[in-house]
């Protein structure tokens, strides 16, 4: 299966050309990210998750107990337990061939929930940083949603990266 972290823009562009049979025969499957502040809504798919939350970590100097005053939604628990549901869905589904997981840009928030796709379906690490070396996922997210379990998986890349002669971004592989 394919992973790609890809901006709302991308996601449209797919779904104009063709994506939208691989969405209706389950080929491809989206998870979607919209802002607290963003009107639109997704229609209800059973292979499409909506979810909306704000691109906020304590990176961006926003505390996370302050997010609360700031009237913007960060991840949650039941995002993360949304996300795992629908994973474990299309691991029992076996069809889908892509999974696009969309955000604004398909830089931070959808960088994290990718990255997260990619080893919690047991895609190959490598193949996800080659195609996504944009991606600069959300630490919030990441962490909302268990890192700990990533810390093998990131020794596992970067050994096999140093063994193939490696050609990734650090931002891939230096956040795992």
């Amino acid at each position: 299966m394919q992973v790609r972290a890809i901006s709302r823009h991308e996601l449209a562009m797919i779904l104009s050309k063709g994506g939208a049979a691989h969405l209706e025969n389950g080929t491809l499957s989206v998870i979607t990210i919209k802002g607290s502040d963003e009107q639109w809504e997704a229609e209800p798919h059973p292979n499409v998750l909506a979810l909306t939350f704000d691109d906020v970590e304590p990176r961006n100097g926003i505390n996370p107990r302050m997010i609360e005053l700031t009237k913007k939604e960060a991840f949650s628990e039941e995002h993360a337990n949304k996300v795992r549901e629908f994973l474990l869905r299309l691991k029992d589904r076996g069809q889908c061939r892509c999974l696009a997981v969309s955000c604004e840009k398909g830089i931070s928030r959808s960088g994290a929930i990718a990255l997260f796709a990619v080893i919690f379906l047991k895609v190959p690490i490598k193949e996800f940083c080659i195609d996504n070396p944009h991606i600069s996922p959300n630490l919030w997210v990441l962490n909302v949603l268990a890192v700990k379990p990533m810390l093998y998986y990131s020794a596992m890349a970067k050994s096999s990266l140093a063994a193939s002669g490696g050609g990734f971004t650090s931002n891939c592989i230096g956040l795992i």
